[in-house]
């Protein structure tokens, strides 16, 4: 917890955040990264922090064969900041690959090739909703972003 509340059950090994489709602007996704960056190492130094870019978002052809651009953005519902996600990833990246990240708890768990897969825009098939961000659970997700977790445990010393 970002309190420096201890969770129920003791201090996790592994903790594993996000966010971004729930934040409207850049400077306030900073502010948010650097505050938990900050209370991590601060509060819980020797657990180790993974942070989870976006996963693509918008409604367009299914899968997207190119990363979506300022004309296909222009097409979007004006009430998401989902053109913001690359710029987030970007400062997540930027916070998470340094050479010293590893060494402070620091680890990124890229998900945003998601966006391409074919089941990502579960809004582009006509749902009235145009939802364009949120796939239907259950479904591959659940079962690749764990699997790409484990890899990152197994495999990259986290």
């Amino acid at each position: 917890s970002i309190d420096g509340q201890i969770p129920p059950g003791g201090e996790p090994d592994i903790v594993v955040v996000s966010a971004g489709a729930h934040v409207s602007l850049l400077t306030d996704f900073e502010f948010l990264i650097d505050r938990v960056l900050d209370q991590h190492q601060t509060l819980f130094p020797e657990v180790k922090l993974v942070w989870q870019t976006q996963p693509g978002a918008g409604c367009g052809p299914s899968p997207l064969e190119e990363p979506p651009d300022e004309a296909f953005w222009a097409r979007q519902n004006k009430s998401y900041n989902w053109p913001l996600f690359e710029a987030f990833d970007a400062v997540a990246r930027t916070r998470f690959t340094h050479p010293a990240a590893a060494s402070e708890n620091r680890f990124l768990l890229d998900v945003s090739p998601l966006g391409f897969r074919v089941d990502a825009h579960p809004g582009s098939r006509g749902n009235v909703s145009r939802d364009c961000l949120h796939a239907c659970l259950p479904g591959p997700l659940d079962h690749l972003v764990p699997r790409t977790l484990l890899h990152l445990l197994l495999h990259h010393g986290l």
